[in-house]
């Protein structure tokens, strides 16, 4: 793939918001002292594949007013930055757009898929040590080494076809915290870095760098906090020491949404937030996950649901329980295929509450239960007889269950989701104008001064759509007490949901 020229640039990103890309309501707004304009609104890369529909949705996203990409050399085992390369170059080649109008952020530390493997089979070099690499399970790794970055960002560069990125991300360093909890080892670690990232920078190969954390929006006395002060200090120290006239820390990313605001209330930063010390220092601010939030270690996600109005799914998901278990009840089997992998009633009476989160649940089915269930189906018939017979009756009573649990499992979010709405309506009327939830989140989200852009999973034509037609923000004030009063109904409800067992169901 022939690669771009040059890199983002300042002029380059305001022409980008001056021509006749600029369609919607998305806005351009200056990236901290970078003098770069990005998008209110960011791509996320993080499930595109390589394939001609993923390039034509990054194609509609880049061509109709997003130009700030998030991306990772770990998304799909490097296929989305493939697909990213190849819009990208499509568009520049049909002058469309231009390299320069476009701001490429990349985000290094994860390893896990082909990554992993890469790092695996990789020479150590001199200069790391055995605890540079945090084995936190056996299919994920964490680490900032300069080698193990100098390679992703390596293989970035060819796959997006660039010769230089913008950004460089480390992210959620505080994984290390997890490893060993020394602030002060912590802080060494991310010294090393931010020295290899300057001279990343001498050599033409980025343009600037920063982290991604969850740590920058909890409370100063955390043990996963990470401090920004502390962060700025390192990179006022390695550039003195490389003797460089600036440094190159100029962006940070963090979690943000209606149920996670930190970043804009909790002051842990020498008494500023995490977007007012952004602010203050004239470092780039980007929020992500404004819809995937965690309210008291639940996850809640913050978009419209499908509704089986006028289903008694309750009633509908016993009786398919019922109709499973009694079947079960006479399962002749076992010594071909355990009933622990296909007693799907007793095993889902068994683990209703920690089954009862509809993403997982569907990642779950589709990866791990249904694949599991269809080969101990087809081993039951291969052995005939009166296995063959049971298995040809409980099959289509299984799948019964499964579809009957996803059913139920999404009106229960669809019932959340529309009191979430009706709190934001209340809260701040003019929202009512905005009748999907997901559009009325995006708004609040983007309604806080001093954060230029919010990171946004997009892999499907109609979320570009539903980003780009998503509104204008409202009065940070109305977004605020829309935060609280959602928060405050979510309190209520789980205190009174807290009674409530999986022996009930």
């Amino acid at each position: 793939m022939p690669k771009h020229p040059s890199h983002a640039t300042p002029l380059g990103t305001k022409s980008y918001f001056a021509g006749p890309t600029q369609k919607t309501s998305i806005q351009g707004s200056l990236l901290g002292r970078t003098g770069l304009s990005v998008s209110s609104f960011a791509l996320g890369g993080n499930l595109f594949g390589q394939d001609d529909t993923q390039i034509s949705v990054i194609e509609k996203a880049i061509s109709s007013g997003i130009n700030l990409i998030d991306t990772s050399a770990i998304y799909q085992d490097g296929k989305s930055q493939k697909a990213i390369g190849e819009a990208l170059n499509r568009l520049v080649r049909q002058e469309r757009i231009e390299r320069s109008q476009i701001v490429l952020s990349l985000k290094v530390g994860y390893l896990e898929g082909l990554e992993l493997a890469l790092a695996q089979n990789r020479t150590p070099s001199d200069h790391s040590s055995p605890d540079d690499i945090l084995r936190l399970s056996d299919d994920f790794w964490y680490s900032i080494e300069p080698g193990l970055i100098e390679d992703q960002i390596t293989r970035s560069l060819e796959r997006l076809g660039v010769e230089c990125l913008d950004f460089v991300l480390l992210q959620n360093p505080e994984f290390i915290l997890q490893g060993d909890p020394s602030h002060r080892k912590f802080y060494d670690k991310v010294k090393r870095a931010f020295a290899h990232l300057e001279e990343e920078r001498e050599s033409g190969r980025i343009q600037y760098f920063g982290v991604s954390s969850n740590g920058f929006v909890l409370e100063n006395t955390h043990p996963l906090f990470v401090s920004l002060e502390v962060l700025k200090e390192i990179a006022e120290t390695v550039a003195a020491d490389l003797k460089r006239p600036n440094h190159g820390f100029a962006m940070i990313e963090f979690p943000f949404n209606l149920l996670e605001p930190g970043a804009v209330f909790e002051q842990a930063h020498l008494g500023k937030s995490t977007v007012e010390w952004a602010m203050a220092q004239k470092v780039g601010a980007i929020a992500h996950r404004p819809f995937r939030a965690y309210f008291n270690d639940t996850p809640i996600q913050l978009t419209d649901f499908p509704n089986h109005h006028g289903d008694d799914l309750e009633d509908e998901l016993m009786a398919a329980m019922k109709r499973a278990l009694d079947l079960e009840m006479t399962y002749p089997g076992k010594a071909i295929v355990p009933a622990n992998r296909i007693a799907w009633g007793h095993i889902l009476r068994q683990n209703f509450q920690q089954l009862s989160q509809l993403k997982a649940w569907r990642i779950h089915l589709a990866q791990e239960i249904l694949p599991t269930f269809e080969r101990a189906i087809a081993l039951l018939h291969e052995s005939g007889g009166a296995l063959s017979n049971w298995a040809r009756d409980y099959r289509p009573v299984a799948n019964a269950l499964f579809e009957t649990f996803t059913r139920y499992l999404e009106q229960d979010c669809a019932f959340r989701a529309r009191r979430i709405a009706a709190q934001i309506d209340r809260a701040c009327p003019e929202l009512l104008s905005t009748p999907e939830l997901a559009k009325k989140v995006l708004r609040l989200c983007r309604s806080f001064p001093g954060i230029q852009s919010q990171v946004v999973g997009m892999h499907k034509m109609e979320y570009v759509e539903s980003v780009l037609q998503s509104g204008a923000p409202v009065h940070p004030e109305f977004a605020t007490d829309a935060i609280e009063a959602v928060i405050e109904a979510l309190s209520e409800e789980l205190v009174q949901d807290e009674p409530e067992s999986s022996t009930n169901h």
